[in-house]
């Protein structure tokens, strides 16, 4: 996927739209004496992450885990490092970069399943997987939304739309521009960015 593929229409959710809507503002906002450019970072990886890895450990000390699908589908996560150089890069080029959307990404694409198995490897932790099919995977995430929704202070569901999609579908992206603008490509393979996020997670943050 680049920069310039077909954006969704509608949007999978209110977070992915206000992403765009906030893109757009960035970008339009360029001028000569005023730089702006919009980075893309594919699911970023790190210590302090409190999305990605807090649900994967939770899994894990679970021993189970829903897999939406066959696992095959392609997911293409960020390490922290690499994307933190990725902001320097866009400021140090701006005036080359400016009013431009930039993909990021770890350009090391794997199949869910194997980052899963290498994840819980690392871990020491022996999950087992429960293939569940995508359309009720979907439904049971849409019927969580719903239920939270209407719950006091709208909790984060266990689950979510957006999640299994991410899960069950490939989404990998060229970095062709991020090259060419930024000179920046990504330095560190999906198996170093999961020892990195293991290695340096501080406990209280698991």
């Amino acid at each position: 996927m680049s920069e310039d593929s077909p954006v969704a229409n509608p949007f999978a959710n209110d977070y992915v739209a206000t992403k765009y809507a906030a893109e757009q503002i960035v970008l339009a906002a360029n001028a000569p004496d005023f730089r702006t450019v919009a980075l893309r970072p594919r699911a970023i990886v790190g210590p302090h992450d409190t999305v990605l890895l807090p649900r994967l450990m939770r899994a894990a000390a679970r021993g189970r885990f829903p897999l939406p699908g066959d696992g095959q589908a392609l997911i293409e996560p960020t390490d922290v490092r690499d994307a933190t150089a990725a902001f320097i890069a866009a400021d140090r080029h701006r005036e080359d970069a400016g009013g431009q959307a930039i993909n990021i990404s770890g350009g090391d694409p794997r199949p869910v399943r194997e980052l899963l198995d290498l994840l819980f490897a690392r871990m020491g932790a022996v999950v087992r997987y429960k293939a569940v099919p995508i359309p009720l995977a979907l439904a049971v995430a849409g019927a969580m939304e719903h239920v939270a929704a209407l719950l006091p202070g709208r909790p984060e569901p266990p689950a979510t739309r957006y999640t299994i999609m991410t899960l069950a579908y490939s989404q990998t992206l060229c970095l062709d521009r991020a090259k060419a603008l930024l000179g920046w490509t990504p330095r560190h393979r999906v198996e170093a960015m999961v020892d990195h996020a293991l290695q340096a997670r501080e406990p209280d943050n698991a």
